[in-house]
């Protein structure tokens, strides 16, 4: 907190029994220094706030460690007790203008002249019960048979500096950097918000690619010349034809997942081709119609994208909101879905930094259930026969567990969260 000059301060040039500073700024903190020298016998410091000269105060002192003295309800401050001695005094005040102003003041004077004499001390607790205003003035005034010498003096400093704000956790950091946050003890470590991520650039062959993404067959799978993952759902096909890959734990309740998607193929047949795209809680070997947890994305040969989740049952159990806007074969779209506790959004955006969406895909639903322990990101198709194609490609998956917003580069995570 940095301290100013607050109001006017004063020097006197010759004697007096006053000393003022009428213009103080009415400062929530202050600070007050007093100086005064004697003349013509013994000479007393005592205080008030705003010209108030009412009953208004009270306070406890003692004198070099000594017995306290209290005063209540008296007419000022007394902030003196070394009589014709010189003496200097610093007082701290809060000054809100709601609260009774509390004061410390410390005061010492040197007794006799020399180092062969000691200084003594004198403290102060002090009250002015006024909760109506601000400090805008201080008089020190002398009720001593003396008076202020010359070159007594009374200043005062001010702040309304609030606390300062929390220093933030470093910024731009190496990854893996551990802070210790001192007050709660708990520890911190600097890491990629990213849970999962796949470009399917990584794979030196297919049995790599499949020990990942793992398929049932070839009409769902990563294609490692092109670097995406294939999808060929044809209706005539019965069989589970799903691909499934192992995210690992994610949180419950929150999370952002990302994909592209290109539909090459929209067939409109007799029915069904249907490809589920989301979470699950069952790996590839339990098809779309198995009992299963999971929030996922339906699409259809018209290119239909509808919402989805279950609980204990077939995926497609519970079909959530208004069918939305068709989406058009061979053209990219950024899909993303954010889980937050039970409210689902789906968003389907035109470019990969998803900031410009898409007329007509985009919507909020409320889970029907609670679904858990969706590690599991599938691809799976409706195994009714039926008429009709769904094929394209999905590329770019990244998952953010346990947040509902990507964050902008690193970010600081709780030790054992």
């Amino acid at each position: 907190m940095a301290w100013v000059k607050n109001g006017t301060p004063l020097t006197l040039t010759g004697t007096a029994d006053d000393m003022d500073i009428t213009d103080l700024s009415g400062s929530i903190f202050n600070q007050f220094l007093i100086y005064k020298t004697v003349t013509g016998g013994a000479g007393q410091v005592e205080v008030t706030y705003n010209n108030d000269g009412t009953s208004s105060y009270a306070q406890r002192r003692s004198a070099d460690g000594g017995t306290d003295t209290t005063n209540v309800s008296q007419t000022n401050m007394r902030l003196d007790l070394t009589g014709d001695k010189d003496g200097f005094i610093v007082g701290y005040v809060i000054g809100k203008s709601t609260e009774e102003k509390l004061g410390i003041y410390f005061m010492m004077t040197p007794n006799a002249s020399g180092a062969g004499t000691t200084p003594s001390r004198f403290e102060i607790v002090n009250k002015w019960s006024d909760t109506s205003n601000t400090i805008d003035r201080i008089d020190s005034h002398n009720s001593g048979a003396g008076s202020y010498n010359t070159d007594s003096n009374i200043s005062a400093l001010g702040s309304d500096l609030t606390p300062g704000a929390s220093i933030p956790f470093a910024a731009n950091v190496q990854s893996g950097s551990r802070a210790e946050i001192t007050d709660t003890r708990k520890m911190y470590h600097y890491v990629d918000p990213i849970t999962f991520e796949d470009d399917f650039t990584s794979y030196a062959d297919q049995a790599a690619a499949d020990a990942v993404w793992v398929p049932n067959t070839t009409n769902i799978d990563v294609n490692v010349s092109t670097d995406v993952l294939d999808i060929n759902n044809v209706g005539t096909l019965t069989s589970n034809i799903s691909c499934v890959c192992d995210l690992g734990t994610i949180s419950d309740t929150k999370w952002v997942l990302r994909y592209k998607v290109n539909w090459s193929t929209l067939s409109v047949g007799e029915r069904w081709a249907q490809t589920f795209v989301g979470l699950s809680d069952k790996n590839g070997t339990v098809a779309w119609d198995g009992s299963q947890d999971s929030i996922s994305v339906l699409y259809n040969r018209w290119g239909l994208f509808k919402q989805q989740n279950s609980v204990g049952a077939s995926m497609q159990d519970n079909l959530l909101g208004s069918d939305m806007t068709d989406m058009s074969a061979s053209t990219d779209y950024y899909v993303e879905t954010i889980r937050d506790g039970t409210s689902v959004s789906y968003t389907v955006y035109s470019d990969s930094n998803y900031s410009v969406t898409v007329s007509g895909i985009s919507g909020t639903v409320t889970l029907t259930g609670d679904p858990t322990g969706l590690r599991y990101f599938v691809i799976r198709n409706d195994t009714t026969s039926g008429t009709g194609t769904t094929a394209g490609i999905i590329d770019d998956v990244k998952l953010y567990s346990g947040v509902t917003t990507v964050p902008a580069g690193n970010v600081w995570k709780e030790e054992g969260t």
